[in-house]
């Protein structure tokens, strides 16, 4: 059976990029992003408390590229290298794009 997800076109306020996103993430994509934040922690005890330590900020961009691999179809009509073209956009476009992803990504609650 196969799971075709719907998408939606996305263009940077600039107009000079086009993007194809998938509208949701699937379970599995999500434990995906979030396991690059969960495994860089270090949980001690700290007076019976428990406490944080060794926290990687790097991290976050793992978790970036991790959900620009799972929800970006495409970038300009291209699959090909969608990672790095982001990344070589202008900081401006680049944050929009993560913005965007963010909202796809947010958990909801009822």
């Amino acid at each position: 059976m196969e799971n075709t997800r719907e998408t939606k076109e996305f263009k940077t306020s600039s107009g000079k990029n086009t993007l194809v996103l998938y509208t949701y993430a699937t379970g599995r994509e999500m434990r995906a992003i979030d396991s690059k934040y969960v495994s860089s922690m270090k949980l001690d005890l700290k007076n019976g408390e428990p406490s944080m330590n060794n926290i990687d900020m790097s991290v976050a961009y793992e978790a970036e590229n991790e959900m620009i691999k799972a929800l970006v179809v495409s970038i300009n009509g291209s699959t090909e290298g969608v990672i790095d073209a982001i990344l070589d956009l202008h900081q401006d476009e680049y944050n929009e794009i993560i913005a965007e992803l963010n909202v796809v990504t947010k958990k909801k609650t009822k």
